[in-house]
């Protein structure tokens, strides 16, 4: 982990190094964190800025324009050894 100090006026930011991790345990990690700095603000606490450096095995995420759309995109890409998420 590296903490920077942007400028006087900013909070600290924090780069955490993650390695290669799967799309889900990443996407948990992130709404759990960013659950942990509401609580934090609502609290008047303050937390560091972190900034996530992971990487993901073979991932396609599909958006909300594209979600329930009838394809068979998902097996063929599961069937290729990546996974498939709609976010």
């Amino acid at each position: 982990n590296r903490v920077y100090r942007i400028h006087r006026k900013m909070s600290q930011v924090v780069f955490k190094q993650l390695g290669m991790k799967p799309y889900s345990w990443s996407l948990a990690l992130q709404v759990h964190l960013a659950k942990k700095l509401r609580d934090a603000q609502a609290k008047g606490e303050a937390i560091p800025n972190i900034v996530l450096l992971v990487q993901h095995p073979p991932t396609f995420t599909v958006g909300r324009r594209m979600r329930g759309v009838e394809s068979n995109d998902e097996s063929v890409l599961k069937s290729l050894g990546a996974e498939y998420f709609e976010v």
